[in-house]
């Protein structure tokens, strides 16, 4: 797994699947802090689209 920060400050990690050897890249959005969390579904890797997760 890579962590990458671009120029243009937008956070992305690279996973690699070891069963297909393919490359995922994963982009994050960071928004402002919320005053409640926000429940959702999170996928195989433990990231969800919609859900907020805590700033620590």
């Amino acid at each position: 797994m890579k962590c990458i920060l671009s120029a243009a400050e937008n956070l992305y990690l690279n996973f690699f699947s070891s069963s297909t050897e393919q490359i995922h890249r994963k982009s994050f959005a960071f928004s402002e802090l919320k005053d409640k969390p926000i429940d959702g579904k999170f996928d195989s890797y433990g990231l969800s689209k919609t859900a907020t997760v805590p700033w620590f």
